[in-house]
């Protein structure tokens, strides 16, 4: 399958413009808005499947996003590749290796993203402390703790 876009931060590939600036949105900590229940989330799709499965089955997600059940624990997701990833919390198995010093990890995006501290590159800069950060998300949880303010709600 061709993806042409593709995100600068990681390098995962879409086929559409709206997946990859869905995605790119998880990097930013940018939340994106539940047309159900007003709420906002990172991960819109995983919500929607989650807490809204009759209008996720009646068209509130794109028709090619099928619904896919976890055969252990019955957690739904969008396609099957969500799914066998999530299944390795089961098992515990960490299929991807860094090269450069042996750690592993469930999700290849995991990896892409410790990868980055090998590098040696650390364009993100506190302005507050000067701190550098090879990650995106890495900076954008530490600026957090000069606001006091907290990027996550308890949901309890």
């Amino acid at each position: 399958e061709v993806r042409p876009y593709s995100c600068s931060t990681c390098g995962r590939g879409f086929n559409q413009a709206a997946n990859l600036r869905s995605h790119q949105a998880t990097h930013s900590g940018e939340r994106q808005l539940c047309s159900i229940c007003g709420k906002s989330f990172r991960y819109l799709k995983n919500h929607v499947i989650s807490k809204h499965p009759h209008e996720a089955a009646a068209g509130e997600l794109p028709p090619r996003h099928a619904i896919i059940s976890c055969p252990v624990c019955r957690k739904k997701f969008p396609n099957a590749s969500q799914c066998r990833t999530h299944q390795l919390q089961h098992t515990g198995e960490k299929p991807f290796h860094c090269q450069a010093c042996g750690k592993s990890y469930g999700r290849k995006a995991q990896l892409r993203a410790h990868a980055a501290t090998h590098g040696g590159n650390k364009p993100y800069r506190c302005s507050v402390c000067a701190k550098t950060f090879s990650l995106a998300s890495s900076f954008l949880r530490h600026r957090s703790i000069h606001s006091g303010a907290t990027p996550y709600s308890c949901q309890a």
